[in-house]
């Protein structure tokens, strides 16, 4: 019984010694709740063709606007102590246009650090661009109604949403733990890799070829007009129509459903 205490006490010594180092080395705002909004804007005239997004921890977003610029906006709500833990890096050079939200390393303690969400919106004129790469380490990726020779989206931690996306040779899309949901999207080529989350595919009235394997997790096509080749619980391959598509999809752990 008197190791036991001795053992809570202890304990007990190391808490409130680390409560009082952190308190007198950075004060009271080390503990403070308080929420404060965070955004940073940019603007470009010139002249864009490819276009390459890379974030840490942030929500992104790509959508067209009627207008002939790119504008890229960051915004969200955290707490006061990581007001300043985000950097919004531009570069143009060449046509190319690299837009990276940056997570700074703080050398500082952060109890209660908050971030109720971030995101990244990227507007772009109504043209199709040569090259879209999107990559994302912990954070959702949304396009819809874009165009591109080829487009590729990759997220580590999220899920991937792209919706009426043409690419005239390729679109891929690559999640790690993250869903992938496609909806009228038309490429030559399509790739779809989910290592652990689920991938459904809306693709219309579009005729395509399907090369779908599972390792764990089941297929289903629900598309009346589907001609199958090759048909089990963790394989389906055939075609609608002429097959103007190809479909390569891949999962690890989750499921797959093409409507």
């Amino acid at each position: 019984m008197k190791i036991l205490g001795s053992i809570v006490l202890f304990l007990a010594i190391i808490v409130i010694s680390g409560v009082g180092f952190i308190y007198f080395s950075e004060g009271a705002t080390a503990f403070s709740t308080k929420l404060t909004e965070i955004q940073d804007n940019y603007v470009t005239e010139k002249e864009v063709n490819s276009i390459v997004i890379k974030s840490s921890s942030t929500d992104i977003e790509i959508l067209p606007h009627s207008h002939s610029n790119i504008s890229v906006e960051f915004e969200g709500t955290v707490s006061e102590k990581l007001k300043d833990a985000f950097e919004l890096k531009i570069s143009e050079k060449n046509g190319n246009l690299q837009v990276e939200v940056e997570r700074k390393k703080q050398s500082s303690f952060t109890v209660f650090a908050i971030n109720k969400g971030t995101l990244l919106t990227i507007r772009v004129p109504e043209k199709a661009f040569e090259d879209i790469n999107v990559e994302s380490t912990s954070g959702d990726i949304h396009l819809s109604d874009l165009s591109a020779t080829n487009i590729a989206l990759k997220a580590t931690s999220g899920d991937i949403i792209g919706k009426n996306l043409i690419g005239e040779k390729a679109l891929k899309f690559e999640t790690t733990s993250g869903d992938i949901h496609s909806a009228r999207n038309k490429a030559t080529d399509m790739l779809f890799n989910a290592t652990s989350g689920d991938v459904s595919l809306d693709m219309g009235d579009i005729t395509y070829t399907l090369d779908f394997e599972g390792t764990s997790g089941e297929g289903n096509v629900k598309v009346s007009q589907f001609q199958y080749k090759e048909k089990s619980k963790n394989r389906i391959s055939g075609a609608t129509g002429e097959g103007e598509l190809s479909l390569k999809v891949r999962t690890t752990s989750g499921d797959f459903s093409l409507k």
